[in-house]
């Protein structure tokens, strides 16, 4: 058996020895991961023959094992996404390809809410995203689903156009461009660039569909074939134009005739991802009428903005759990906009640095410190050396605390906490680590 031939085969892919129940074909994954870390799966493959696994699909030599039992391939990762095309040409239903600098994760839970509204559907569990995501998710496409919602990520040039091409999206969606990854980008507009090549991949006669009030929108548009249908949406779109927003009422035009529909919050994210929902669902023909009202019931993805009632040591807390990520300065101006609006006593934030920001590194953190001047905080926590650039633009510095790891807090936030507080937390995962906070406040609810 070579891979060609295994290729037009039935057969199920696994990377994880232990999830091995009896004749998949396991694949050693042997490369640099999309997060710089070496992987070699090589060492696992005679425990996965043992565990029953067919057949295993390499890239070295192993001369102890069975040899007919060894698929060779020059790179095993190329081959992944040859296997997750595969699968992606086998399903019948829809296929949604959607990215962004931010928000693709409670963009794609929005849409496989609404969706599920109008047939079955399968999305990327969790955020899934990757060079090693989208495969595996593709792997594991429901054939029986007629929606497939697939996220797609990118932290360096080159990633996207090898990933939508292994999509082939029927639709692809761009929610926003912003400043994000740029230690691996030179610029902002290089990042629209290789977010629009997800247009590349889109299959012939394809829909594309973008954010037209995002940085670069132009950009973005460049990337689209002629043979290709454009959709945009927002305040300059010409399908579905924001026409304006009342509290949670959002006012659109869907090809020039005027509607009105409700979000959960008055809150700008929601705007937006609500307008790519409906876009979505325009595209894909759906009743409007039935599609626009399930858009007051879109939540953010977990900890990306989740609005938790808490009860800890006897006081109920509302906790907005941003924590997934820092982003960038709008990012956390949006998460601070939930926070605001929420029904509380005191208003309380602890804001990690934000990475992977670049040059842009300090502008960002100055834009959140003229922001925080506008609004009306309780009490501040500032995690993270490059916080120090938040701190000096703020003007009134009472009842601010700043360290430079998470540690350094202690238990400071859980001792100012009282009956009907209102806590925000946000910033960078791995160089911040606040997440680890709401993690624990959460671990004390009851």
């Amino acid at each position: 058996m070579n891979f060609t031939e295994l290729l037009k085969t039935n057969f199920r892919i696994t990377t994880d020895t232990r999830t091995i129940k009896g004749g998949e074909v396991f694949l050693a994954l042997k490369g640099i991961r999309a997060d710089d870390e070496e992987v070699n799966a090589h060492s696992f493959v005679e425990q996965a023959l043992k565990n029953g696994a067919k057949y295993a699909i390499v890239s070295e030599n192993l001369p102890n094992l069975p040899q007919e039992k060894l698929i060779h391939v020059d790179d095993t990762f190329d081959a992944y996404a040859q296997i997750g095309l595969k699968f992606r040409r086998e399903f019948k239903g829809k296929v949604v390809g959607l990215t962004g600098s931010s928000g693709k994760t409670s963009t794609k839970e929005a849409l496989k809410y609404v969706l599920s509204h109008f047939g079955k559907v399968y999305a990327t569990p969790k955020n899934l995203n990757s060079q090693l995501g989208v495969p595996q998710v593709l792997c594991n496409l429901d054939m029986t689903a007629d929606f497939a919602i697939i996220e797609i990520g990118m932290s360096k040039v080159g990633e996207m156009i090898k990933l939508t091409r292994m999509v082939e999206p029927d639709i692809a969606l761009v929610i926003n461009v912003y400043p994000m990854h740029l230690d691996y980008f030179d610029s902002v507009e290089q990042i629209a660039f290789e977010k629009g090549q997800i247009f590349k991949g889109l299959k012939e006669n394809g829909t594309a569909i973008y954010n037209a009030d995002s940085n670069h929108a132009d950009i973005l548009k460049a990337q689209i074939s002629e043979n290709q249908k454009i959709l945009t949406f927002g305040e300059k779109g010409q399908n579905i134009q924001l026409i304006g927003a009342t509290g949670k009422t959002v006012s659109i035009e869907i090809n020039s005739i005027l509607v009105n529909y409700e979000i959960p919050e008055d809150n700008i994210a929601f705007r937006y991802n609500s307008m790519a929902v409906a876009t979505v669902g325009f595209a894909l023909e759906l009743d409007m009428q039935k599609l626009l009202p399930l858009l007051k019931e879109i939540k953010p993805a977990d900890e990306r903005g989740t609005i938790l009632p808490l009860k800890i040591d006897g006081k109920q807390i509302t906790l907005v759990d941003d924590s997934y990520g820092g982003g960038h300065a709008i990012a956390m101006e949006i998460g601070l906009q939930r926070l605001m609006n929420t029904e509380s006593k005191r208003k309380i934030a602890v804001i990690g640095n934000m990475a992977e920001l670049g040059p842009e590194m300090e502008s960002q953190h100055r834009t959140v410190g003229k922001l925080l001047n506008k609004l009306t905080l309780d009490y501040l926590f500032l995690v993270g050396e490059p916080t120090k650039w938040i701190l000096e633009e703020i003007k009134n510095k009472e009842n601010i605390a700043r360290v430079q790891k998470l540690e350094d807090l202690g238990t400071q936030v859980e001792d100012i906490l009282q009956d009907e507080d209102a806590l925000f937390i946000k910033g960078a995962r791995y160089s911040s680590q606040v997440y680890k906070l709401a993690e624990r406040l959460k671990k004390k609810n009851g």
